[in-house]
């Protein structure tokens, strides 16, 4: 070993030599200097650079390394370092260096995950944290990160891909085909995508198409021109014959396959059966669904619906089920001028839904939801209903879909202002209504025109309840409203509303679900309905979410933060509604530690969610995760936390149960609504950094969890919690477990159900995604209202105080 002392005569020699460009002598006195132990970060800077200029970066990773622990800049030696493990490939290593902080640098983040992509790692969950930073700074700093943002979409839009996320994927590359032209870049790589993600068209309408075009290479050029012949009905043997000896790899080998089987079929050849059979195995390829079903016609359309929840965001796609579906139902359109619906609350939002389905004189009110987060409103305006000279005597009977607050708190109100009026709604609604809403009218005892005690539980003792799948008969003025209740998934006892007078079908979907959930099956309505008017539910129809990630994936990330923070002695909070999100939350977690005696964590449940559970015990009495004489929520490490502090403070009580940490607490309201039980643990726990907040859900913009969740990128969080500012320094996290149906799901909904007018309530119809930097000429998330807006149907918005029919489209 040299002397440490000498270093510094062997560094001035190298560096000597390297300017006068004397190499072997350079050369010599650079290896010399890999003897020492220990190098200033000057000298491990200049040595570095010599070595990476040799190709020998690996000779000093170890000093790479020393160098970034000593405070080394970021910037310079995490890209050396990177560069010094390429050929071993071991994952520990990027993760120290994320670990010294490369995560906060964009640029090197990016470069530890393309390096642990390009070597087969998974790093998804990672990749779409780190794109959202991307994606922020991009807007913020503009120019200077544009190269970036360029590569850091396209690497988004590669691992959507990966994991089928089709309609996900083309999502992200939207956003580069309307990015302005002073942002662009990786030309030939954003064409290979178009090409594969079904995306021409859209490339096809950039204003600068011929400049673009220029800047490509020859093999996407000549993709382009073998598209664009092929669309004027003009191939000639010329491009047909250089596409073929084109040398290609996946995934363009499959395109160049089915841009020779569009040429055939232009041509009117008919595909042979192995072609055929190699269309229906890409489902993932839009153009290689469209090639069957034009070859199939009708007979190709099981094969359309099958594939159709990765293509919903097209709209051709959208147009091609319709349109079989369509021929195959063949069905007469009637005319629908009798047919009225009053959209009295929860049209252009969440909150207060109350609809009144009218034909002719006949009436049927559905839900009476109230306002949770409206300062001005509690209760819907029912004065709309006075103003068209429609009485509560009028109405047949009121009838409830589910027992969310949004869609019931306004029952007893209503029982207030007409106690003649029928309602009616599932057992599982009403018992679980009575548990809501004695909370509500607790917490509102002071609120002006609330209604008592005394009123909530006259009306629950009015209620009528009806098995789900059952029809009953309603009179109305010498007829009958037939009035069958259909499953609608979405939380226990949820119920679609199926109404069918004088020959009118209408179908009130309430929130509903498609997916099973562990705690209800999804939406399930005969193959055969008849629909003529559509009433459906459009939540997440029209902003992106992260519907795009598997809800196994989601409840796996979950699992892995509540390991995280608690086995650092950390806990978490979950705010979640007591009503079906708490319930759907707790079979996740045992289920995930179901081979273990006891969690590795003790859960308690706090706010209404331990008397939701015993209701929901009660009604999945045979669910296959229950043991014998074991309660499906409580023991193993569950309990409610109701039960510790009843004799004593909350302080207390949080002082006594979170002593240990390794606690998750599950709470209402799931927005933190002020109050609530999560809001008092969110006061304690969000200014400890060693403790989580995870939301699980839909968050309204005006509640205090919207505000939190706002804040997870921004450094300094401050929110206001009772009345006080509070800290935000524990780790804010978000997952999507909803129980609602997505933009795809709603699309597919109404399409089968072919109905002649659609009206789309309980969303934001405004809302639309603007991507950063962009041109404005194409639609980067399609809403579902510009989805289903194309087709031959009449497709409304729904506004709150209007009343909408075939014949004019609003009345004021």
């Amino acid at each position: 070993m040299i002397d440490i002392s000498g270093y510094e005569q062997i560094f001035q020699s190298a560096v000597r030599c390297e300017n006068n460009s004397q190499w072997e002598q350079c050369d010599r006195y650079y290896r010399q200097l890999l003897a020492f132990e220990r190098l200033p970060l000057r000298v491990l800077q200049r040595m570095c650079g010599y070595f990476s200029g040799i190709g020998e970066l690996a000779a000093v990773k170890g000093f790479i390394r020393q160098a970034i622990e000593e405070g080394g800049d970021l910037a310079v030696f995490g890209p050396l370092f990177l560069q010094s493990v390429e050929d071993t490939c071991r994952p520990d290593d990027i993760h120290w260096l994320l670990q010294q902080g490369a995560d906060s640098h964009l640029e090197l983040s990016f470069a530890c995950m393309e390096y642990l992509e390009r070597h087969g790692m998974e790093i998804y969950a990672d990749y779409i944290s780190l794109y959202e930073r991307m994606t922020k700074a991009f807007i913020q700093h503009g120019e200077a990160l544009a190269g970036l943002y360029v590569k850091g979409t396209l690497l988004a839009v590669r691992l959507e891909w990966k994991r089928k996320h089709i309609a996900q994927s083309r999502f992200h590359l939207r956003k580069l085909l309307d990015l302005k032209r002073e942002h662009l870049a990786e030309w030939d790589e954003i064409t290979a995508w178009a090409l594969v993600l079904d995306l021409l068209p859209e490339l096809f309408q950039r204003r600068d198409i011929l400049s673009f075009r220029e800047r490509l290479g020859n093999s996407m050029s000549l993709f382009l021109t073998y598209y664009e012949e092929a669309a004027a009905r003009s191939l000639t043997v010329e491009t047909l014959e250089a596409l073929d000896r084109l040398q290609v790899e996946e995934p363009l080998q499959d395109q160049r396959i089915l841009l020779f089987l569009l040429g055939k079929k232009l041509e009117q050849k008919d595909f042979s059966p192995a072609e055929l059979a190699w269309l229906r195995q890409q489902p993932y390829s839009w153009s290689a669904v469209r090639l069957y079903v034009l070859d199939q016609g009708l007979d190709g359309l099981p094969h359309l619906k099958q594939s159709f929840c990765h293509h919903a965001d097209l709209p051709e796609a959208v147009s091609y089920l319709q349109q079989l579906t369509q021929a195959a139902a063949a069905k007469e359109k009637k005319d629908l001028s009798p047919v009225r619906i009053t959209v009295v609350g929860g049209g252009e939002k969440i909150g207060g839904t109350s609809i009144l389905a009218s034909v002719g004189e006949h009436h049927l009110l559905l839900d009476a939801g109230m306002h949770l987060n409206d300062p001005n409103r509690v209760f819907p305006n029912y004065q709309v209903l006075h103003q068209q000279g429609i009485d509560f005597a009028d109405i047949d009977a009121l009838v409830v879909t589910h027992a969310h607050l949004d869609h019931t708190g306004a029952v007893p109100y209503v029982h207030q202002l007409h106690k003649g009026l029928p309602i009616y709604a599932t057992e599982e609604t009403r018992e679980l209504m009575e548990v809501l809403l004695r909370d509500v009218q607790r917490n509102n005892r002071t609120t002006p025109g609330f209604y008592s005690e005394q009123d909530l539980q006259a009306a629950l003792h009015h209620m009528q309840t009806v098995s789900l799948g059952s029809t009953i008969s309603i009179p109305s003025k010498g007829k009958e409203w037939k009035v069958t209740f259909y499953r609608a998934g979405h939380i226990l006892g949820a119920a679609a509303i199926h109404l069918v007078i004088d020959d009118y079908s209408i179908l009130f979907t309430g929130d509903y679900s498609l997916d099973r959930q562990r705690t209800v099956s999804g939406l399930q309505l005969p193959p055969d309905l008849s629909v003529d008017v559509l009433i459906t539910e459009s939540t997440y129809g029209y902003l992106p979410s992260n519907a795009a990630t598997t809800r196994e994936w989601q409840e796996k990330q979950l699992v892995q933060l509540l390991l995280d923070v608690t086995e650092k002695g950390g806990s978490i909070l979950i705010p979640a509604f007591a009503l079906g999100r708490a319930q759907e939350l707790l079979l996740i977690v045992k289920e995930h530690f179901k081979q273990q005696r006891f969690l590795p964590f003790i859960v308690y449940l706090d706010g209404m969610v331990p008397e939701i559970c015993r209701i929901y015990e009660h009604y999945l009495k045979d669910d296959p995760l229950r043991k014998e004489n074991e309660a499906l929520f409580f023991g193993g490490g569950v309990q409610a936390a109701s039960q510790i502090y009843r004799s004593f403070s909350f302080d207390e009580h949080y002082d006594q149960i979170m002593a240990g940490g390794k606690r998750v607490i599950i709470a209402s309201s799931g927005m933190l609504q002020e109050g609530s039980a999560s809001a008092r643990y969110a006061e304690r726990m969000l200014p400890r950094p060693e403790h989580a907040l995870a939301f699980t859900g839909y968050i309204d913009e005006e509640s205090p969890g919207y505000s939190i969740h706002a804040l997870r990128e921004q450094q300094q969080r401050t929110i206001a919690l009772h009345g006080k500012d509070v800290d935000v320094r524990a780790r804010v996290a978000s997952f999507r477990l909803s129980a609602h149906a997505s933009r795809e799901q709603i699309v597919e909904t109404v399409v089968s159900l072919q109905p002649q007018m659609v009206l789309l309530v309980h969303g934001e119809h405004e809302q639309s995604y603007k991507p950063p930097r962009a041109e404005g000429r194409i639609a980067v998330y399609p809403t579902v209202r510009q989805l289903l807006g194309q087709l031959p149907m009449k497709v409304i918005a729904a506004y709150n105080g209007q009343t909408y029919s075939m014949i004019s489209e609003e009345t004021q």
